[in-house]
């Protein structure tokens, strides 16, 4: 999504865990939803984090709190991040999509070139950062999916 010439907005009405989060992270304006639960569940299925999660969570909340939902893979309610977050807006479930949809029609009022140059300048810190972190969890993938018990840890827990 950091190569979409114009602004992405992610409308997460409904639970994003481990890569759903991790792509809803990559749009450049995110609003959840207070009901819904959003982690980072690759722990407990005994692998590292990917998908470049490990830094695109910081882009919403602090690294204290990132680390938290890293470690733990423990999903939160998304009213857990009130006044916690970097996140554009927390709503009840019915309004993410309207609100979303809102923003969409001002974003697109402005002149295309303009928004085109502005996304650009704006994501290269998180390309570069995105790109960094997926180089080192490759790295941490190839160990934690080489030990002898990983399938069985993931077999496990979709078993649940």
């Amino acid at each position: 999504m950091f190569d979409v010439p114009v602004p992405v907005i992610a409308a997460m009405e409904g639970h994003a865990i481990g890569g759903g989060l991790a792509l809803g992270l990559c749009a450049d304006m995110v609003l959840i939803a207070r009901e819904s639960r959003y982690g980072a569940s690759f722990m407990n299925m005994g692998f590292t984090p990917g998908m470049g999660i490990t830094r695109l969570l910081h882009h919403v909340m602090s690294p204290a709190l990132a680390n938290e939902l890293l470690f733990s893979g423990e999903p939160k309610k998304g009213s857990f991040f009130e006044g916690k977050s970097g996140f554009n807006a927390i709503l009840p479930r019915a309004e993410v999509l309207p609100r979303a949809m809102a923003l969409a029609v001002r974003v697109a009022e402005k002149p295309r070139r303009a928004l085109e140059m502005l996304k650009r300048a704006q994501t290269a810190p998180r390309r570069r950062d995105f790109e960094e972190s997926r180089t080192l969890e490759s790295l941490m993938h190839e160990v934690s999916f080489a030990q002898p018990d990983a399938l069985a840890r993931i077999e496990e827990h979709y078993d649940e």
